[in-house]
């Protein structure tokens, strides 16, 4: 059985990691949004991975997603 202090400890870096991530989304979206003004970032739980959508098609007529991640999967 793992003792107290290191369960506190894991899931202390697990919260760290979790915000790094929630971090490098609204700034992958932001970034995106310059190029592509029609995104909105979507909810942060159940969307399948994607962090930004458009809900319309842009001056090019396509409609774009976006996705980001920290560990490339």
């Amino acid at each position: 059985m793992k003792d107290q202090r290191l369960e506190i400890k894991e899931a202390l870096e697990s919260l760290k990691a979790a915000e790094r991530a929630s971090d490098f989304e609204d700034l992958a979206v932001h970034l995106a949004k310059r190029r592509w003004p029609e995104l909105v970032a979507t909810e942060r739980k159940s969307d399948g991975g994607e962090d930004a959508t458009s809900f319309y098609r842009g001056a090019d007529g396509k409609r774009r997603r976006l996705a980001c991640s920290l560990t490339g999967t």
